[in-house]
């Protein structure tokens, strides 16, 4: 069904002002005329859908290539299209011509490059060439357009969704606001400089391009053939592209001013951590380290161990120092432990200079360059961290210049403490640093032969042990976050509670729906859930519908207090594409399944080519509200029931029109309900 537009602001779940609601019904209401439109005739200048899929599908046929250029684009608008050309399945053309293309559910809060996390190909985006995006957004407009880099992920090629987002400021208008831009890490500075000169309209040879790090000339980058990784360029970090003076001249220094609002480095291998504030801290030592760019887990992992006493002196005093051994194959050539000795010097400075924090740019790269694994800007476990750094301070400091060999240590029925002791002696044989001397345990290891009985007991050395945080049981629950709506009869009023529940690990819905009636006090037996995006819902568990495959990142569970559950849950026919679970019959109840969508509408001008015309641009919004209405009605009864549901005191039957909708929440033809017919529905309301 249809309201008319609502102001801003306001939300059709808590009554809405008159707006467009639309109510889906599996063509529920009969009509005799046929009012829908023809999706194979096209306005003037404008291809028929049959000559879209075609120029479409001559492209479509690829793989990933590394160093191919590929462009995202909204599952959702892609399916909707795909349904309006025919083009999975080659079929006739069906539903709706889309709006324009909108990605941006795809890019992150506040972002114009940037995707949000954990978004999946098929689920929120498919890949189209260079071409095929030309050609949709020629047709559609809309965007923004999210270009993406294949490159070579071990043997295969995949396309790099999360490259690096750098903030683009130039020398000429530094009080603009940056251009954020999106490139591969693996990029060199030469294509960063064609990206920025394309975007800013300079000529490369009259610009020079600076790693602007804390708003200051900080690093010149003059290899065009160096990747920024290698430059030490981070997630989000400030870049500057440097114009020439009206006298035809660079004038930008690197920026070595020490002291207030300054920055001050120390080298380690010519890899600088940077001071970011220079302001006293509350005692010594409380230095914040700044994020480059999800790394919150290296930083707390250092934290920890600029708090740990015995091993922050040895590192900030600068005794590590003689103990360096270049020479060990395992370790770093020193180059690990002069990185984390210098920010151990930063943090912890012998003089009274001023820090207060700290942006460990140095520290990054050499925990890259020690272990790729480290080298981009991925989430990780901190004590993963923790537990290579441990051990390549400890190879980089390691005593032994030739280890010997060293067969294993047998108890032979001889105390534990003996054991202990002669296997301890014959590890540092091997295995001798400051390191072990602070951070070294050992493991009891007890094997008892199911044969013969033998006992054999051994002593194994250890750094770091993890330590479960949670419950056994805790482990096993599964946590889900869901929208309770429900209609608070006293108030006169739908009430929206955001809820987190828990329940077992692989639990089916029902249990869900059992742990949402005891948080809410709603019986069991009137809630029914489902699943929605983009103000539609395209999915409805029964009890025992599977919840392992929901993801709740782009979409969100949503509940509602009905009185008929088991009607909404029940599907006249499954669809293919997000299928619902079909009942064997329709519920056995006097009343029908109904689901209020609300839809704005408003006219835009779109240009093909030369030609320009008006199209209705029609959306859905807000949340559905889900009601039980008698099957034996009018459309009049039907009108007033759904005045009644949004408020009477608000909406009365004048102010809104009615449309039937499919399964897809879109309008199954062009003919408003008669608010005025008295008349019967003939045979009644479906089930649904």
């Amino acid at each position: 069904m249809a309201l008319p537009n609502p102001p801003d602001g306001d939300d059709p779940t808590l009554p809405p002002s008159p707006g467009k609601p639309m109510l889906q019904r599996n063509d529920s209401l009969e009509r005799d005329d046929d009012g829908a439109d023809d999706p194979g005739t096209a306005p003037e200048g404008q291809l028929t859908p049959e000559e879209e899929r075609e120029k479409i599908k001559a492209l479509h046929d690829f793989d990933i290539q590394a160093g191919a250029m590929y462009y995202l684009v909204d599952a959702a608008w892609w399916l909707m299209w795909s349904d309006y050309v025919g083009f999975e399945d080659g079929s006739e053309a069906r539903g709706s011509r889309p709006n324009e293309i909108d990605n941006s559910s795809l890019l992150a809060p506040g972002s114009t490059a940037k995707l949000r996390p954990y978004i999946n190909e098929g689920r929120d985006h498919v890949f189209v060439l260079h071409d095929e995006w030309e050609l949709l957004r020629s047709w559609y407009g809309g965007g923004p357009a999210l270009p993406r880099r294949g490159i070579t992920q071990g043997s295969t090629a995949v396309v790099e969704l999360y490259g690096l987002t750098l903030k683009v400021y130039r020398s000429s208008d530094l009080s603009a606001a940056p251009v954020e831009m999106n490139i591969s890490k693996a990029a060199t500075v030469r294509e960063l400089k064609e990206m920025a000169c394309k975007e800013f309209g300079v000529v490369g040879a009259e610009v020079k391009i600076w790693d602007y790090f804390q708003k200051k000339p900080y690093a010149l980058l003059d290899t065009p053939s160096k990747q920024l990784e290698q430059c030490q360029i981070m997630e989000n970090n400030d870049m500057l592209v440097e114009e020439k003076d009206a006298e035809g001249k660079f004038n930008l220094k690197k920026n070595e001013g020490v002291g207030v609002g300054g920055s001050s480095t120390y080298s380690s291998g010519g890899n600088q951590n940077v001071v970011t504030s220079t302001a006293p801290p509350s005692q010594k030592g409380v230095v914040g380290l700044q994020n480059l760019g999800n790394t919150c887990f290296m930083n707390s992992t250092l934290q920890c161990l600029s708090n740990t006493p015995p091993l922050r002196e040895f590192f900030a005093s600068g005794d590590y120092e003689a103990e360096i051994n270049n020479d060990n194959p395992l370790g770093h050539e020193g180059k690990l432990a002069g990185s984390f000795g210098s920010l151990m010097k930063m943090m912890w400075p012998q003089g009274d200079e001023a820090i207060s924090a700290v942006a460990p740019r140095g520290f990054k790269y050499q925990m890259g360059t020690s272990n790729p694994m480290f080298a981009g800007f991925q989430q990780h476990d901190s004590s993963e961290l923790m537990n290579f750094l441990l051990d390549g301070l400890h190879e980089d400091l390691n005593r032994i210049q030739d280890k010997p060999y060293v067969e294993s240590t047998e108890s032979d029925g001889r105390p534990d403490d003996v054991v202990a002791k002669e296997a301890m002696d014959n590890y540092k044989l091997r295995n001798d640093s400051q390191i072990h001397d602070l951070f070294r345990g050992q493991f009891k290891s007890t094997l008892v032969c199911p044969s013969c009985g033998n006992v054999s007991i051994t002593f194994d050395p250890y750094t770091m042990i993890s330590l479960p945080l949670r419950t056994a049981q805790e482990e096993m629950q599964q946590s889900y976050s869901v929208k309770m709506v429900y209609y608070d009869a006293a108030d006169s009023k739908w009430v929206k509670n955001n809820l987190t529940v828990s329940i077992p690990k692989g639990a089916e819905a029902g249990q869900l729906r059992a742990a949402l009636s005891t948080a809410t006090s709603i019986p069991v037996e009137r809630i029914v859930i489902g699943q929605i995006l983009r103000s539609y819902i395209y999915k409805f568990f029964d009890d025992s519908a599977s919840l392992d495959f929901v993801k709740t990142g782009t979409s969100t569970i949503i509940a509602y207090d009905v009185e008929y559950p088991k009607a909404f849950e029940y599907d006249e026919q499954p669809r293919s594409a997000y299928s619902r679970r079909a009942a064997a019959e329709p519920p056995k109840v006097d009343k029908a399944a109904m689901v209020l969508y609300f839809r704005k509408e408003e006219s835009v001008t779109s240009t093909y080519i030369t030609s320009s015309y008006n199209r209705t641009m029609k959306a859905l919004y807000g949340d559905p509200l889900l009601f039980c209405h008698p099957k034996e009605t009018s459309p009049n009864e039907l009108y007033n029931a759904i005045a009644d549901l949004l408020g009477k005191d608000k909406v009365n039957p004048e102010m809104f029109q009615i449309r039937v909708a499919d399964a897809f929440g879109k309008p199954t033809d062009n003919h408003v309900v008669d608010r005025a017919d008295m008349k019967p529905v003939t045979h009644g309301l479906k089930p649904k």
